[in-house]
């Protein structure tokens, strides 16, 4: 019963426009998009994936195509033993493509998004829910509310608070007094007992970043992500981590697996956070996971787009377990709520995922129709 066969695979496009942008530091997001692969195996289960494309916004195209014409013949009548095995020889089939393109983002957001896919019908097939699949202990997960644009972030987190988060992270990276004003604000309007991070999104130098981390020593973080970019060295990450009084996270733009290690051991890093759907999906990322939590580091994945990949590392971060917090977009994206049942809501910042197998929820055929792009 473990094993299967690949029947069908396809892929969609779901775009919606947003009447507030996203705003990082790096851009603008004015639409909201998402890039969704289905699997089906020979018995008729379903498996349901997403491929990271939120940013520049005609990435999505590009996981498209490269899905349809690089990997649908790879994955019809293919016999799937283990989801980690078929990502891995696909990588290997891949490696050459990603080398000569230069697009390892791609091939990498892809095949995660095919890991996924895979994972969500073996644990149908086993008929368990996902995160009991991966070795969890149970489905309740502590969340936060993300992606907290630096205009007018008191409202949203209002609503936040009113929804039953606890958590709230803040977009920074613009105007040092903007940054500091939205901190305070925030602190002020959520009190000591429920927690705040704030997002950087790579936005400075360590010169900058030193300068900042100071003046806002007194928001007391619980994390600073990514306050330089991904790729530092090692010598301007330990020398930041020194000067800083509140723990770095980092992760969601790392794309290799020694990348990884080297966060987690480094003794860096108090939290890592990869995205399941920008590398290694489901079996990668158990992996790292697993060895954060030997090495006392706090896994928190990494999320910012559809339904889809939200289920996905939710059920991840269940089943890898420890103190990590889901992240969870706070604002307006009707591409979260994919699905004939209700999305998750939060009990005291907490999720319960329940017992239904696989990602435990129906994607809507009315909302592949309603956001589906031609």
């Amino acid at each position: 019963m473990n094993e299967f066969i690949i029947d069908y695979a396809d892929v969609f496009l779901l775009r919606t426009t947003i009447k507030e942008p996203i705003v990082t530091s790096f851009g603008k997001m004015e639409s909201r998009s998402a890039v969704l692969i289905r699997i089906i195996d020979n018995n008729g289960y379903i498996g349901w994936g997403e491929a990271w494309c939120n940013f520049p916004i005609y990435a999505a195209e590009n996981r498209v195509n490269f899905f349809t014409t690089e990997l649908v013949s790879k994955l019809l009548g293919r016999k799937v033993n283990h989801p980690k095995t078929v990502f891995l020889k696909l990588w290997n089939e891949l490696r050459a493509i990603s080398n000569q393109s230069g697009d390892r983002g791609t091939v990498s957001q892809v095949l995660a998004g095919i890991d996924l896919a895979l994972w969500d019908i073996k644990a149908q097939r086993s008929k368990q829910p996902l995160w009991k699949l991966l070795g969890g202990a149970n489905s309740c997960i502590q969340t936060y509310a993300s992606g907290i644009n630096p205009n007018n972030p008191a409202a949203i987190v209002e609503q936040k608070l009113s929804e039953g988060y606890t958590a709230f992270k803040l977009k920074i990276g613009f105007d040092p007094d903007l940054d500091r004003q939205n901190l305070d604000q925030i602190r002020k309007l959520i009190g000591q007992s429920f927690k705040l991070m704030a997002d950087a999104n790579q936005a400075w130098t360590p010169n900058q970043a030193q300068s900042m981390i100071q003046s806002i020593e007194n928001t007391k973080l619980v994390w600073l992500e990514e306050p330089l970019p991904a790729d530092s060295t090692s010598s301007e990450w330990k020398e930041l981590v020194e000067f800083s009084p509140f723990p770095i996270a980092v992760g969601e733009n790392l794309y290799h697996y020694d990348s990884f290690i080297w966060a987690i051991k480094s003794n860096f890093f108090r939290y890592i956070q990869p995205d399941l759907s920008k590398w290694g999906g489901i079996s990668g990322c158990l992996d790292i996971g697993k060895t954060a939590l030997k090495n006392r580091v706090i896994f928190c994945p990494h999320w910012l787009g559809s339904g889809i990949g939200l289920l996905a590392s939710a059920h991840l971060l269940a089943g890898v377990g420890g103190e990590g917090y889901l992240e969870v977009d706070a604002n307006i994206n009707p591409l979260q709520n994919l699905f004939e049942e209700d999305l998750m809501q939060p009990i005291d910042g907490k999720f319960f995922l329940g017992d239904s197998p696989g990602l435990g929820k129906t994607l809507s055929l009315d909302a592949l129709k309603e956001f589906g792009q031609s």
